[in-house]
């Protein structure tokens, strides 16, 4: 084999090399792209699940407060001892 062929079989197979390693890294940067939206959708259901439990202690809380502070003159509870 000429000193030429050989030359241009390497330089054949690190070019190869080279395309293999550029798609395996559009591959992990693909799964990168999709991880971050994963994350920030589950961050945003932590939270979201935060906020159900606080209305949901808060929401009869206010239903009550609201019920009872008005002002009825013709109220059942309020002739209650």
């Amino acid at each position: 084999m000429s000193p030429r062929r050989v030359y241009l079989r390497d330089a054949y197979d690190h070019s190869v090399q080279l395309i293999e390693t550029v798609e395996t890294l559009r591959g992990v940067s693909s799964s990168l792209m999709d991880v971050y939206p994963s994350s920030a959708s589950n961050r945003l259901n932590q939270i979201m699940k935060v906020l159900t439990v606080i209305s949901t202690i808060f929401i009869p809380l206010t239903f009550l407060t609201g019920l009872y502070g008005m002002n009825f003159t013709h109220m059942p509870e309020l002739g209650w001892r």
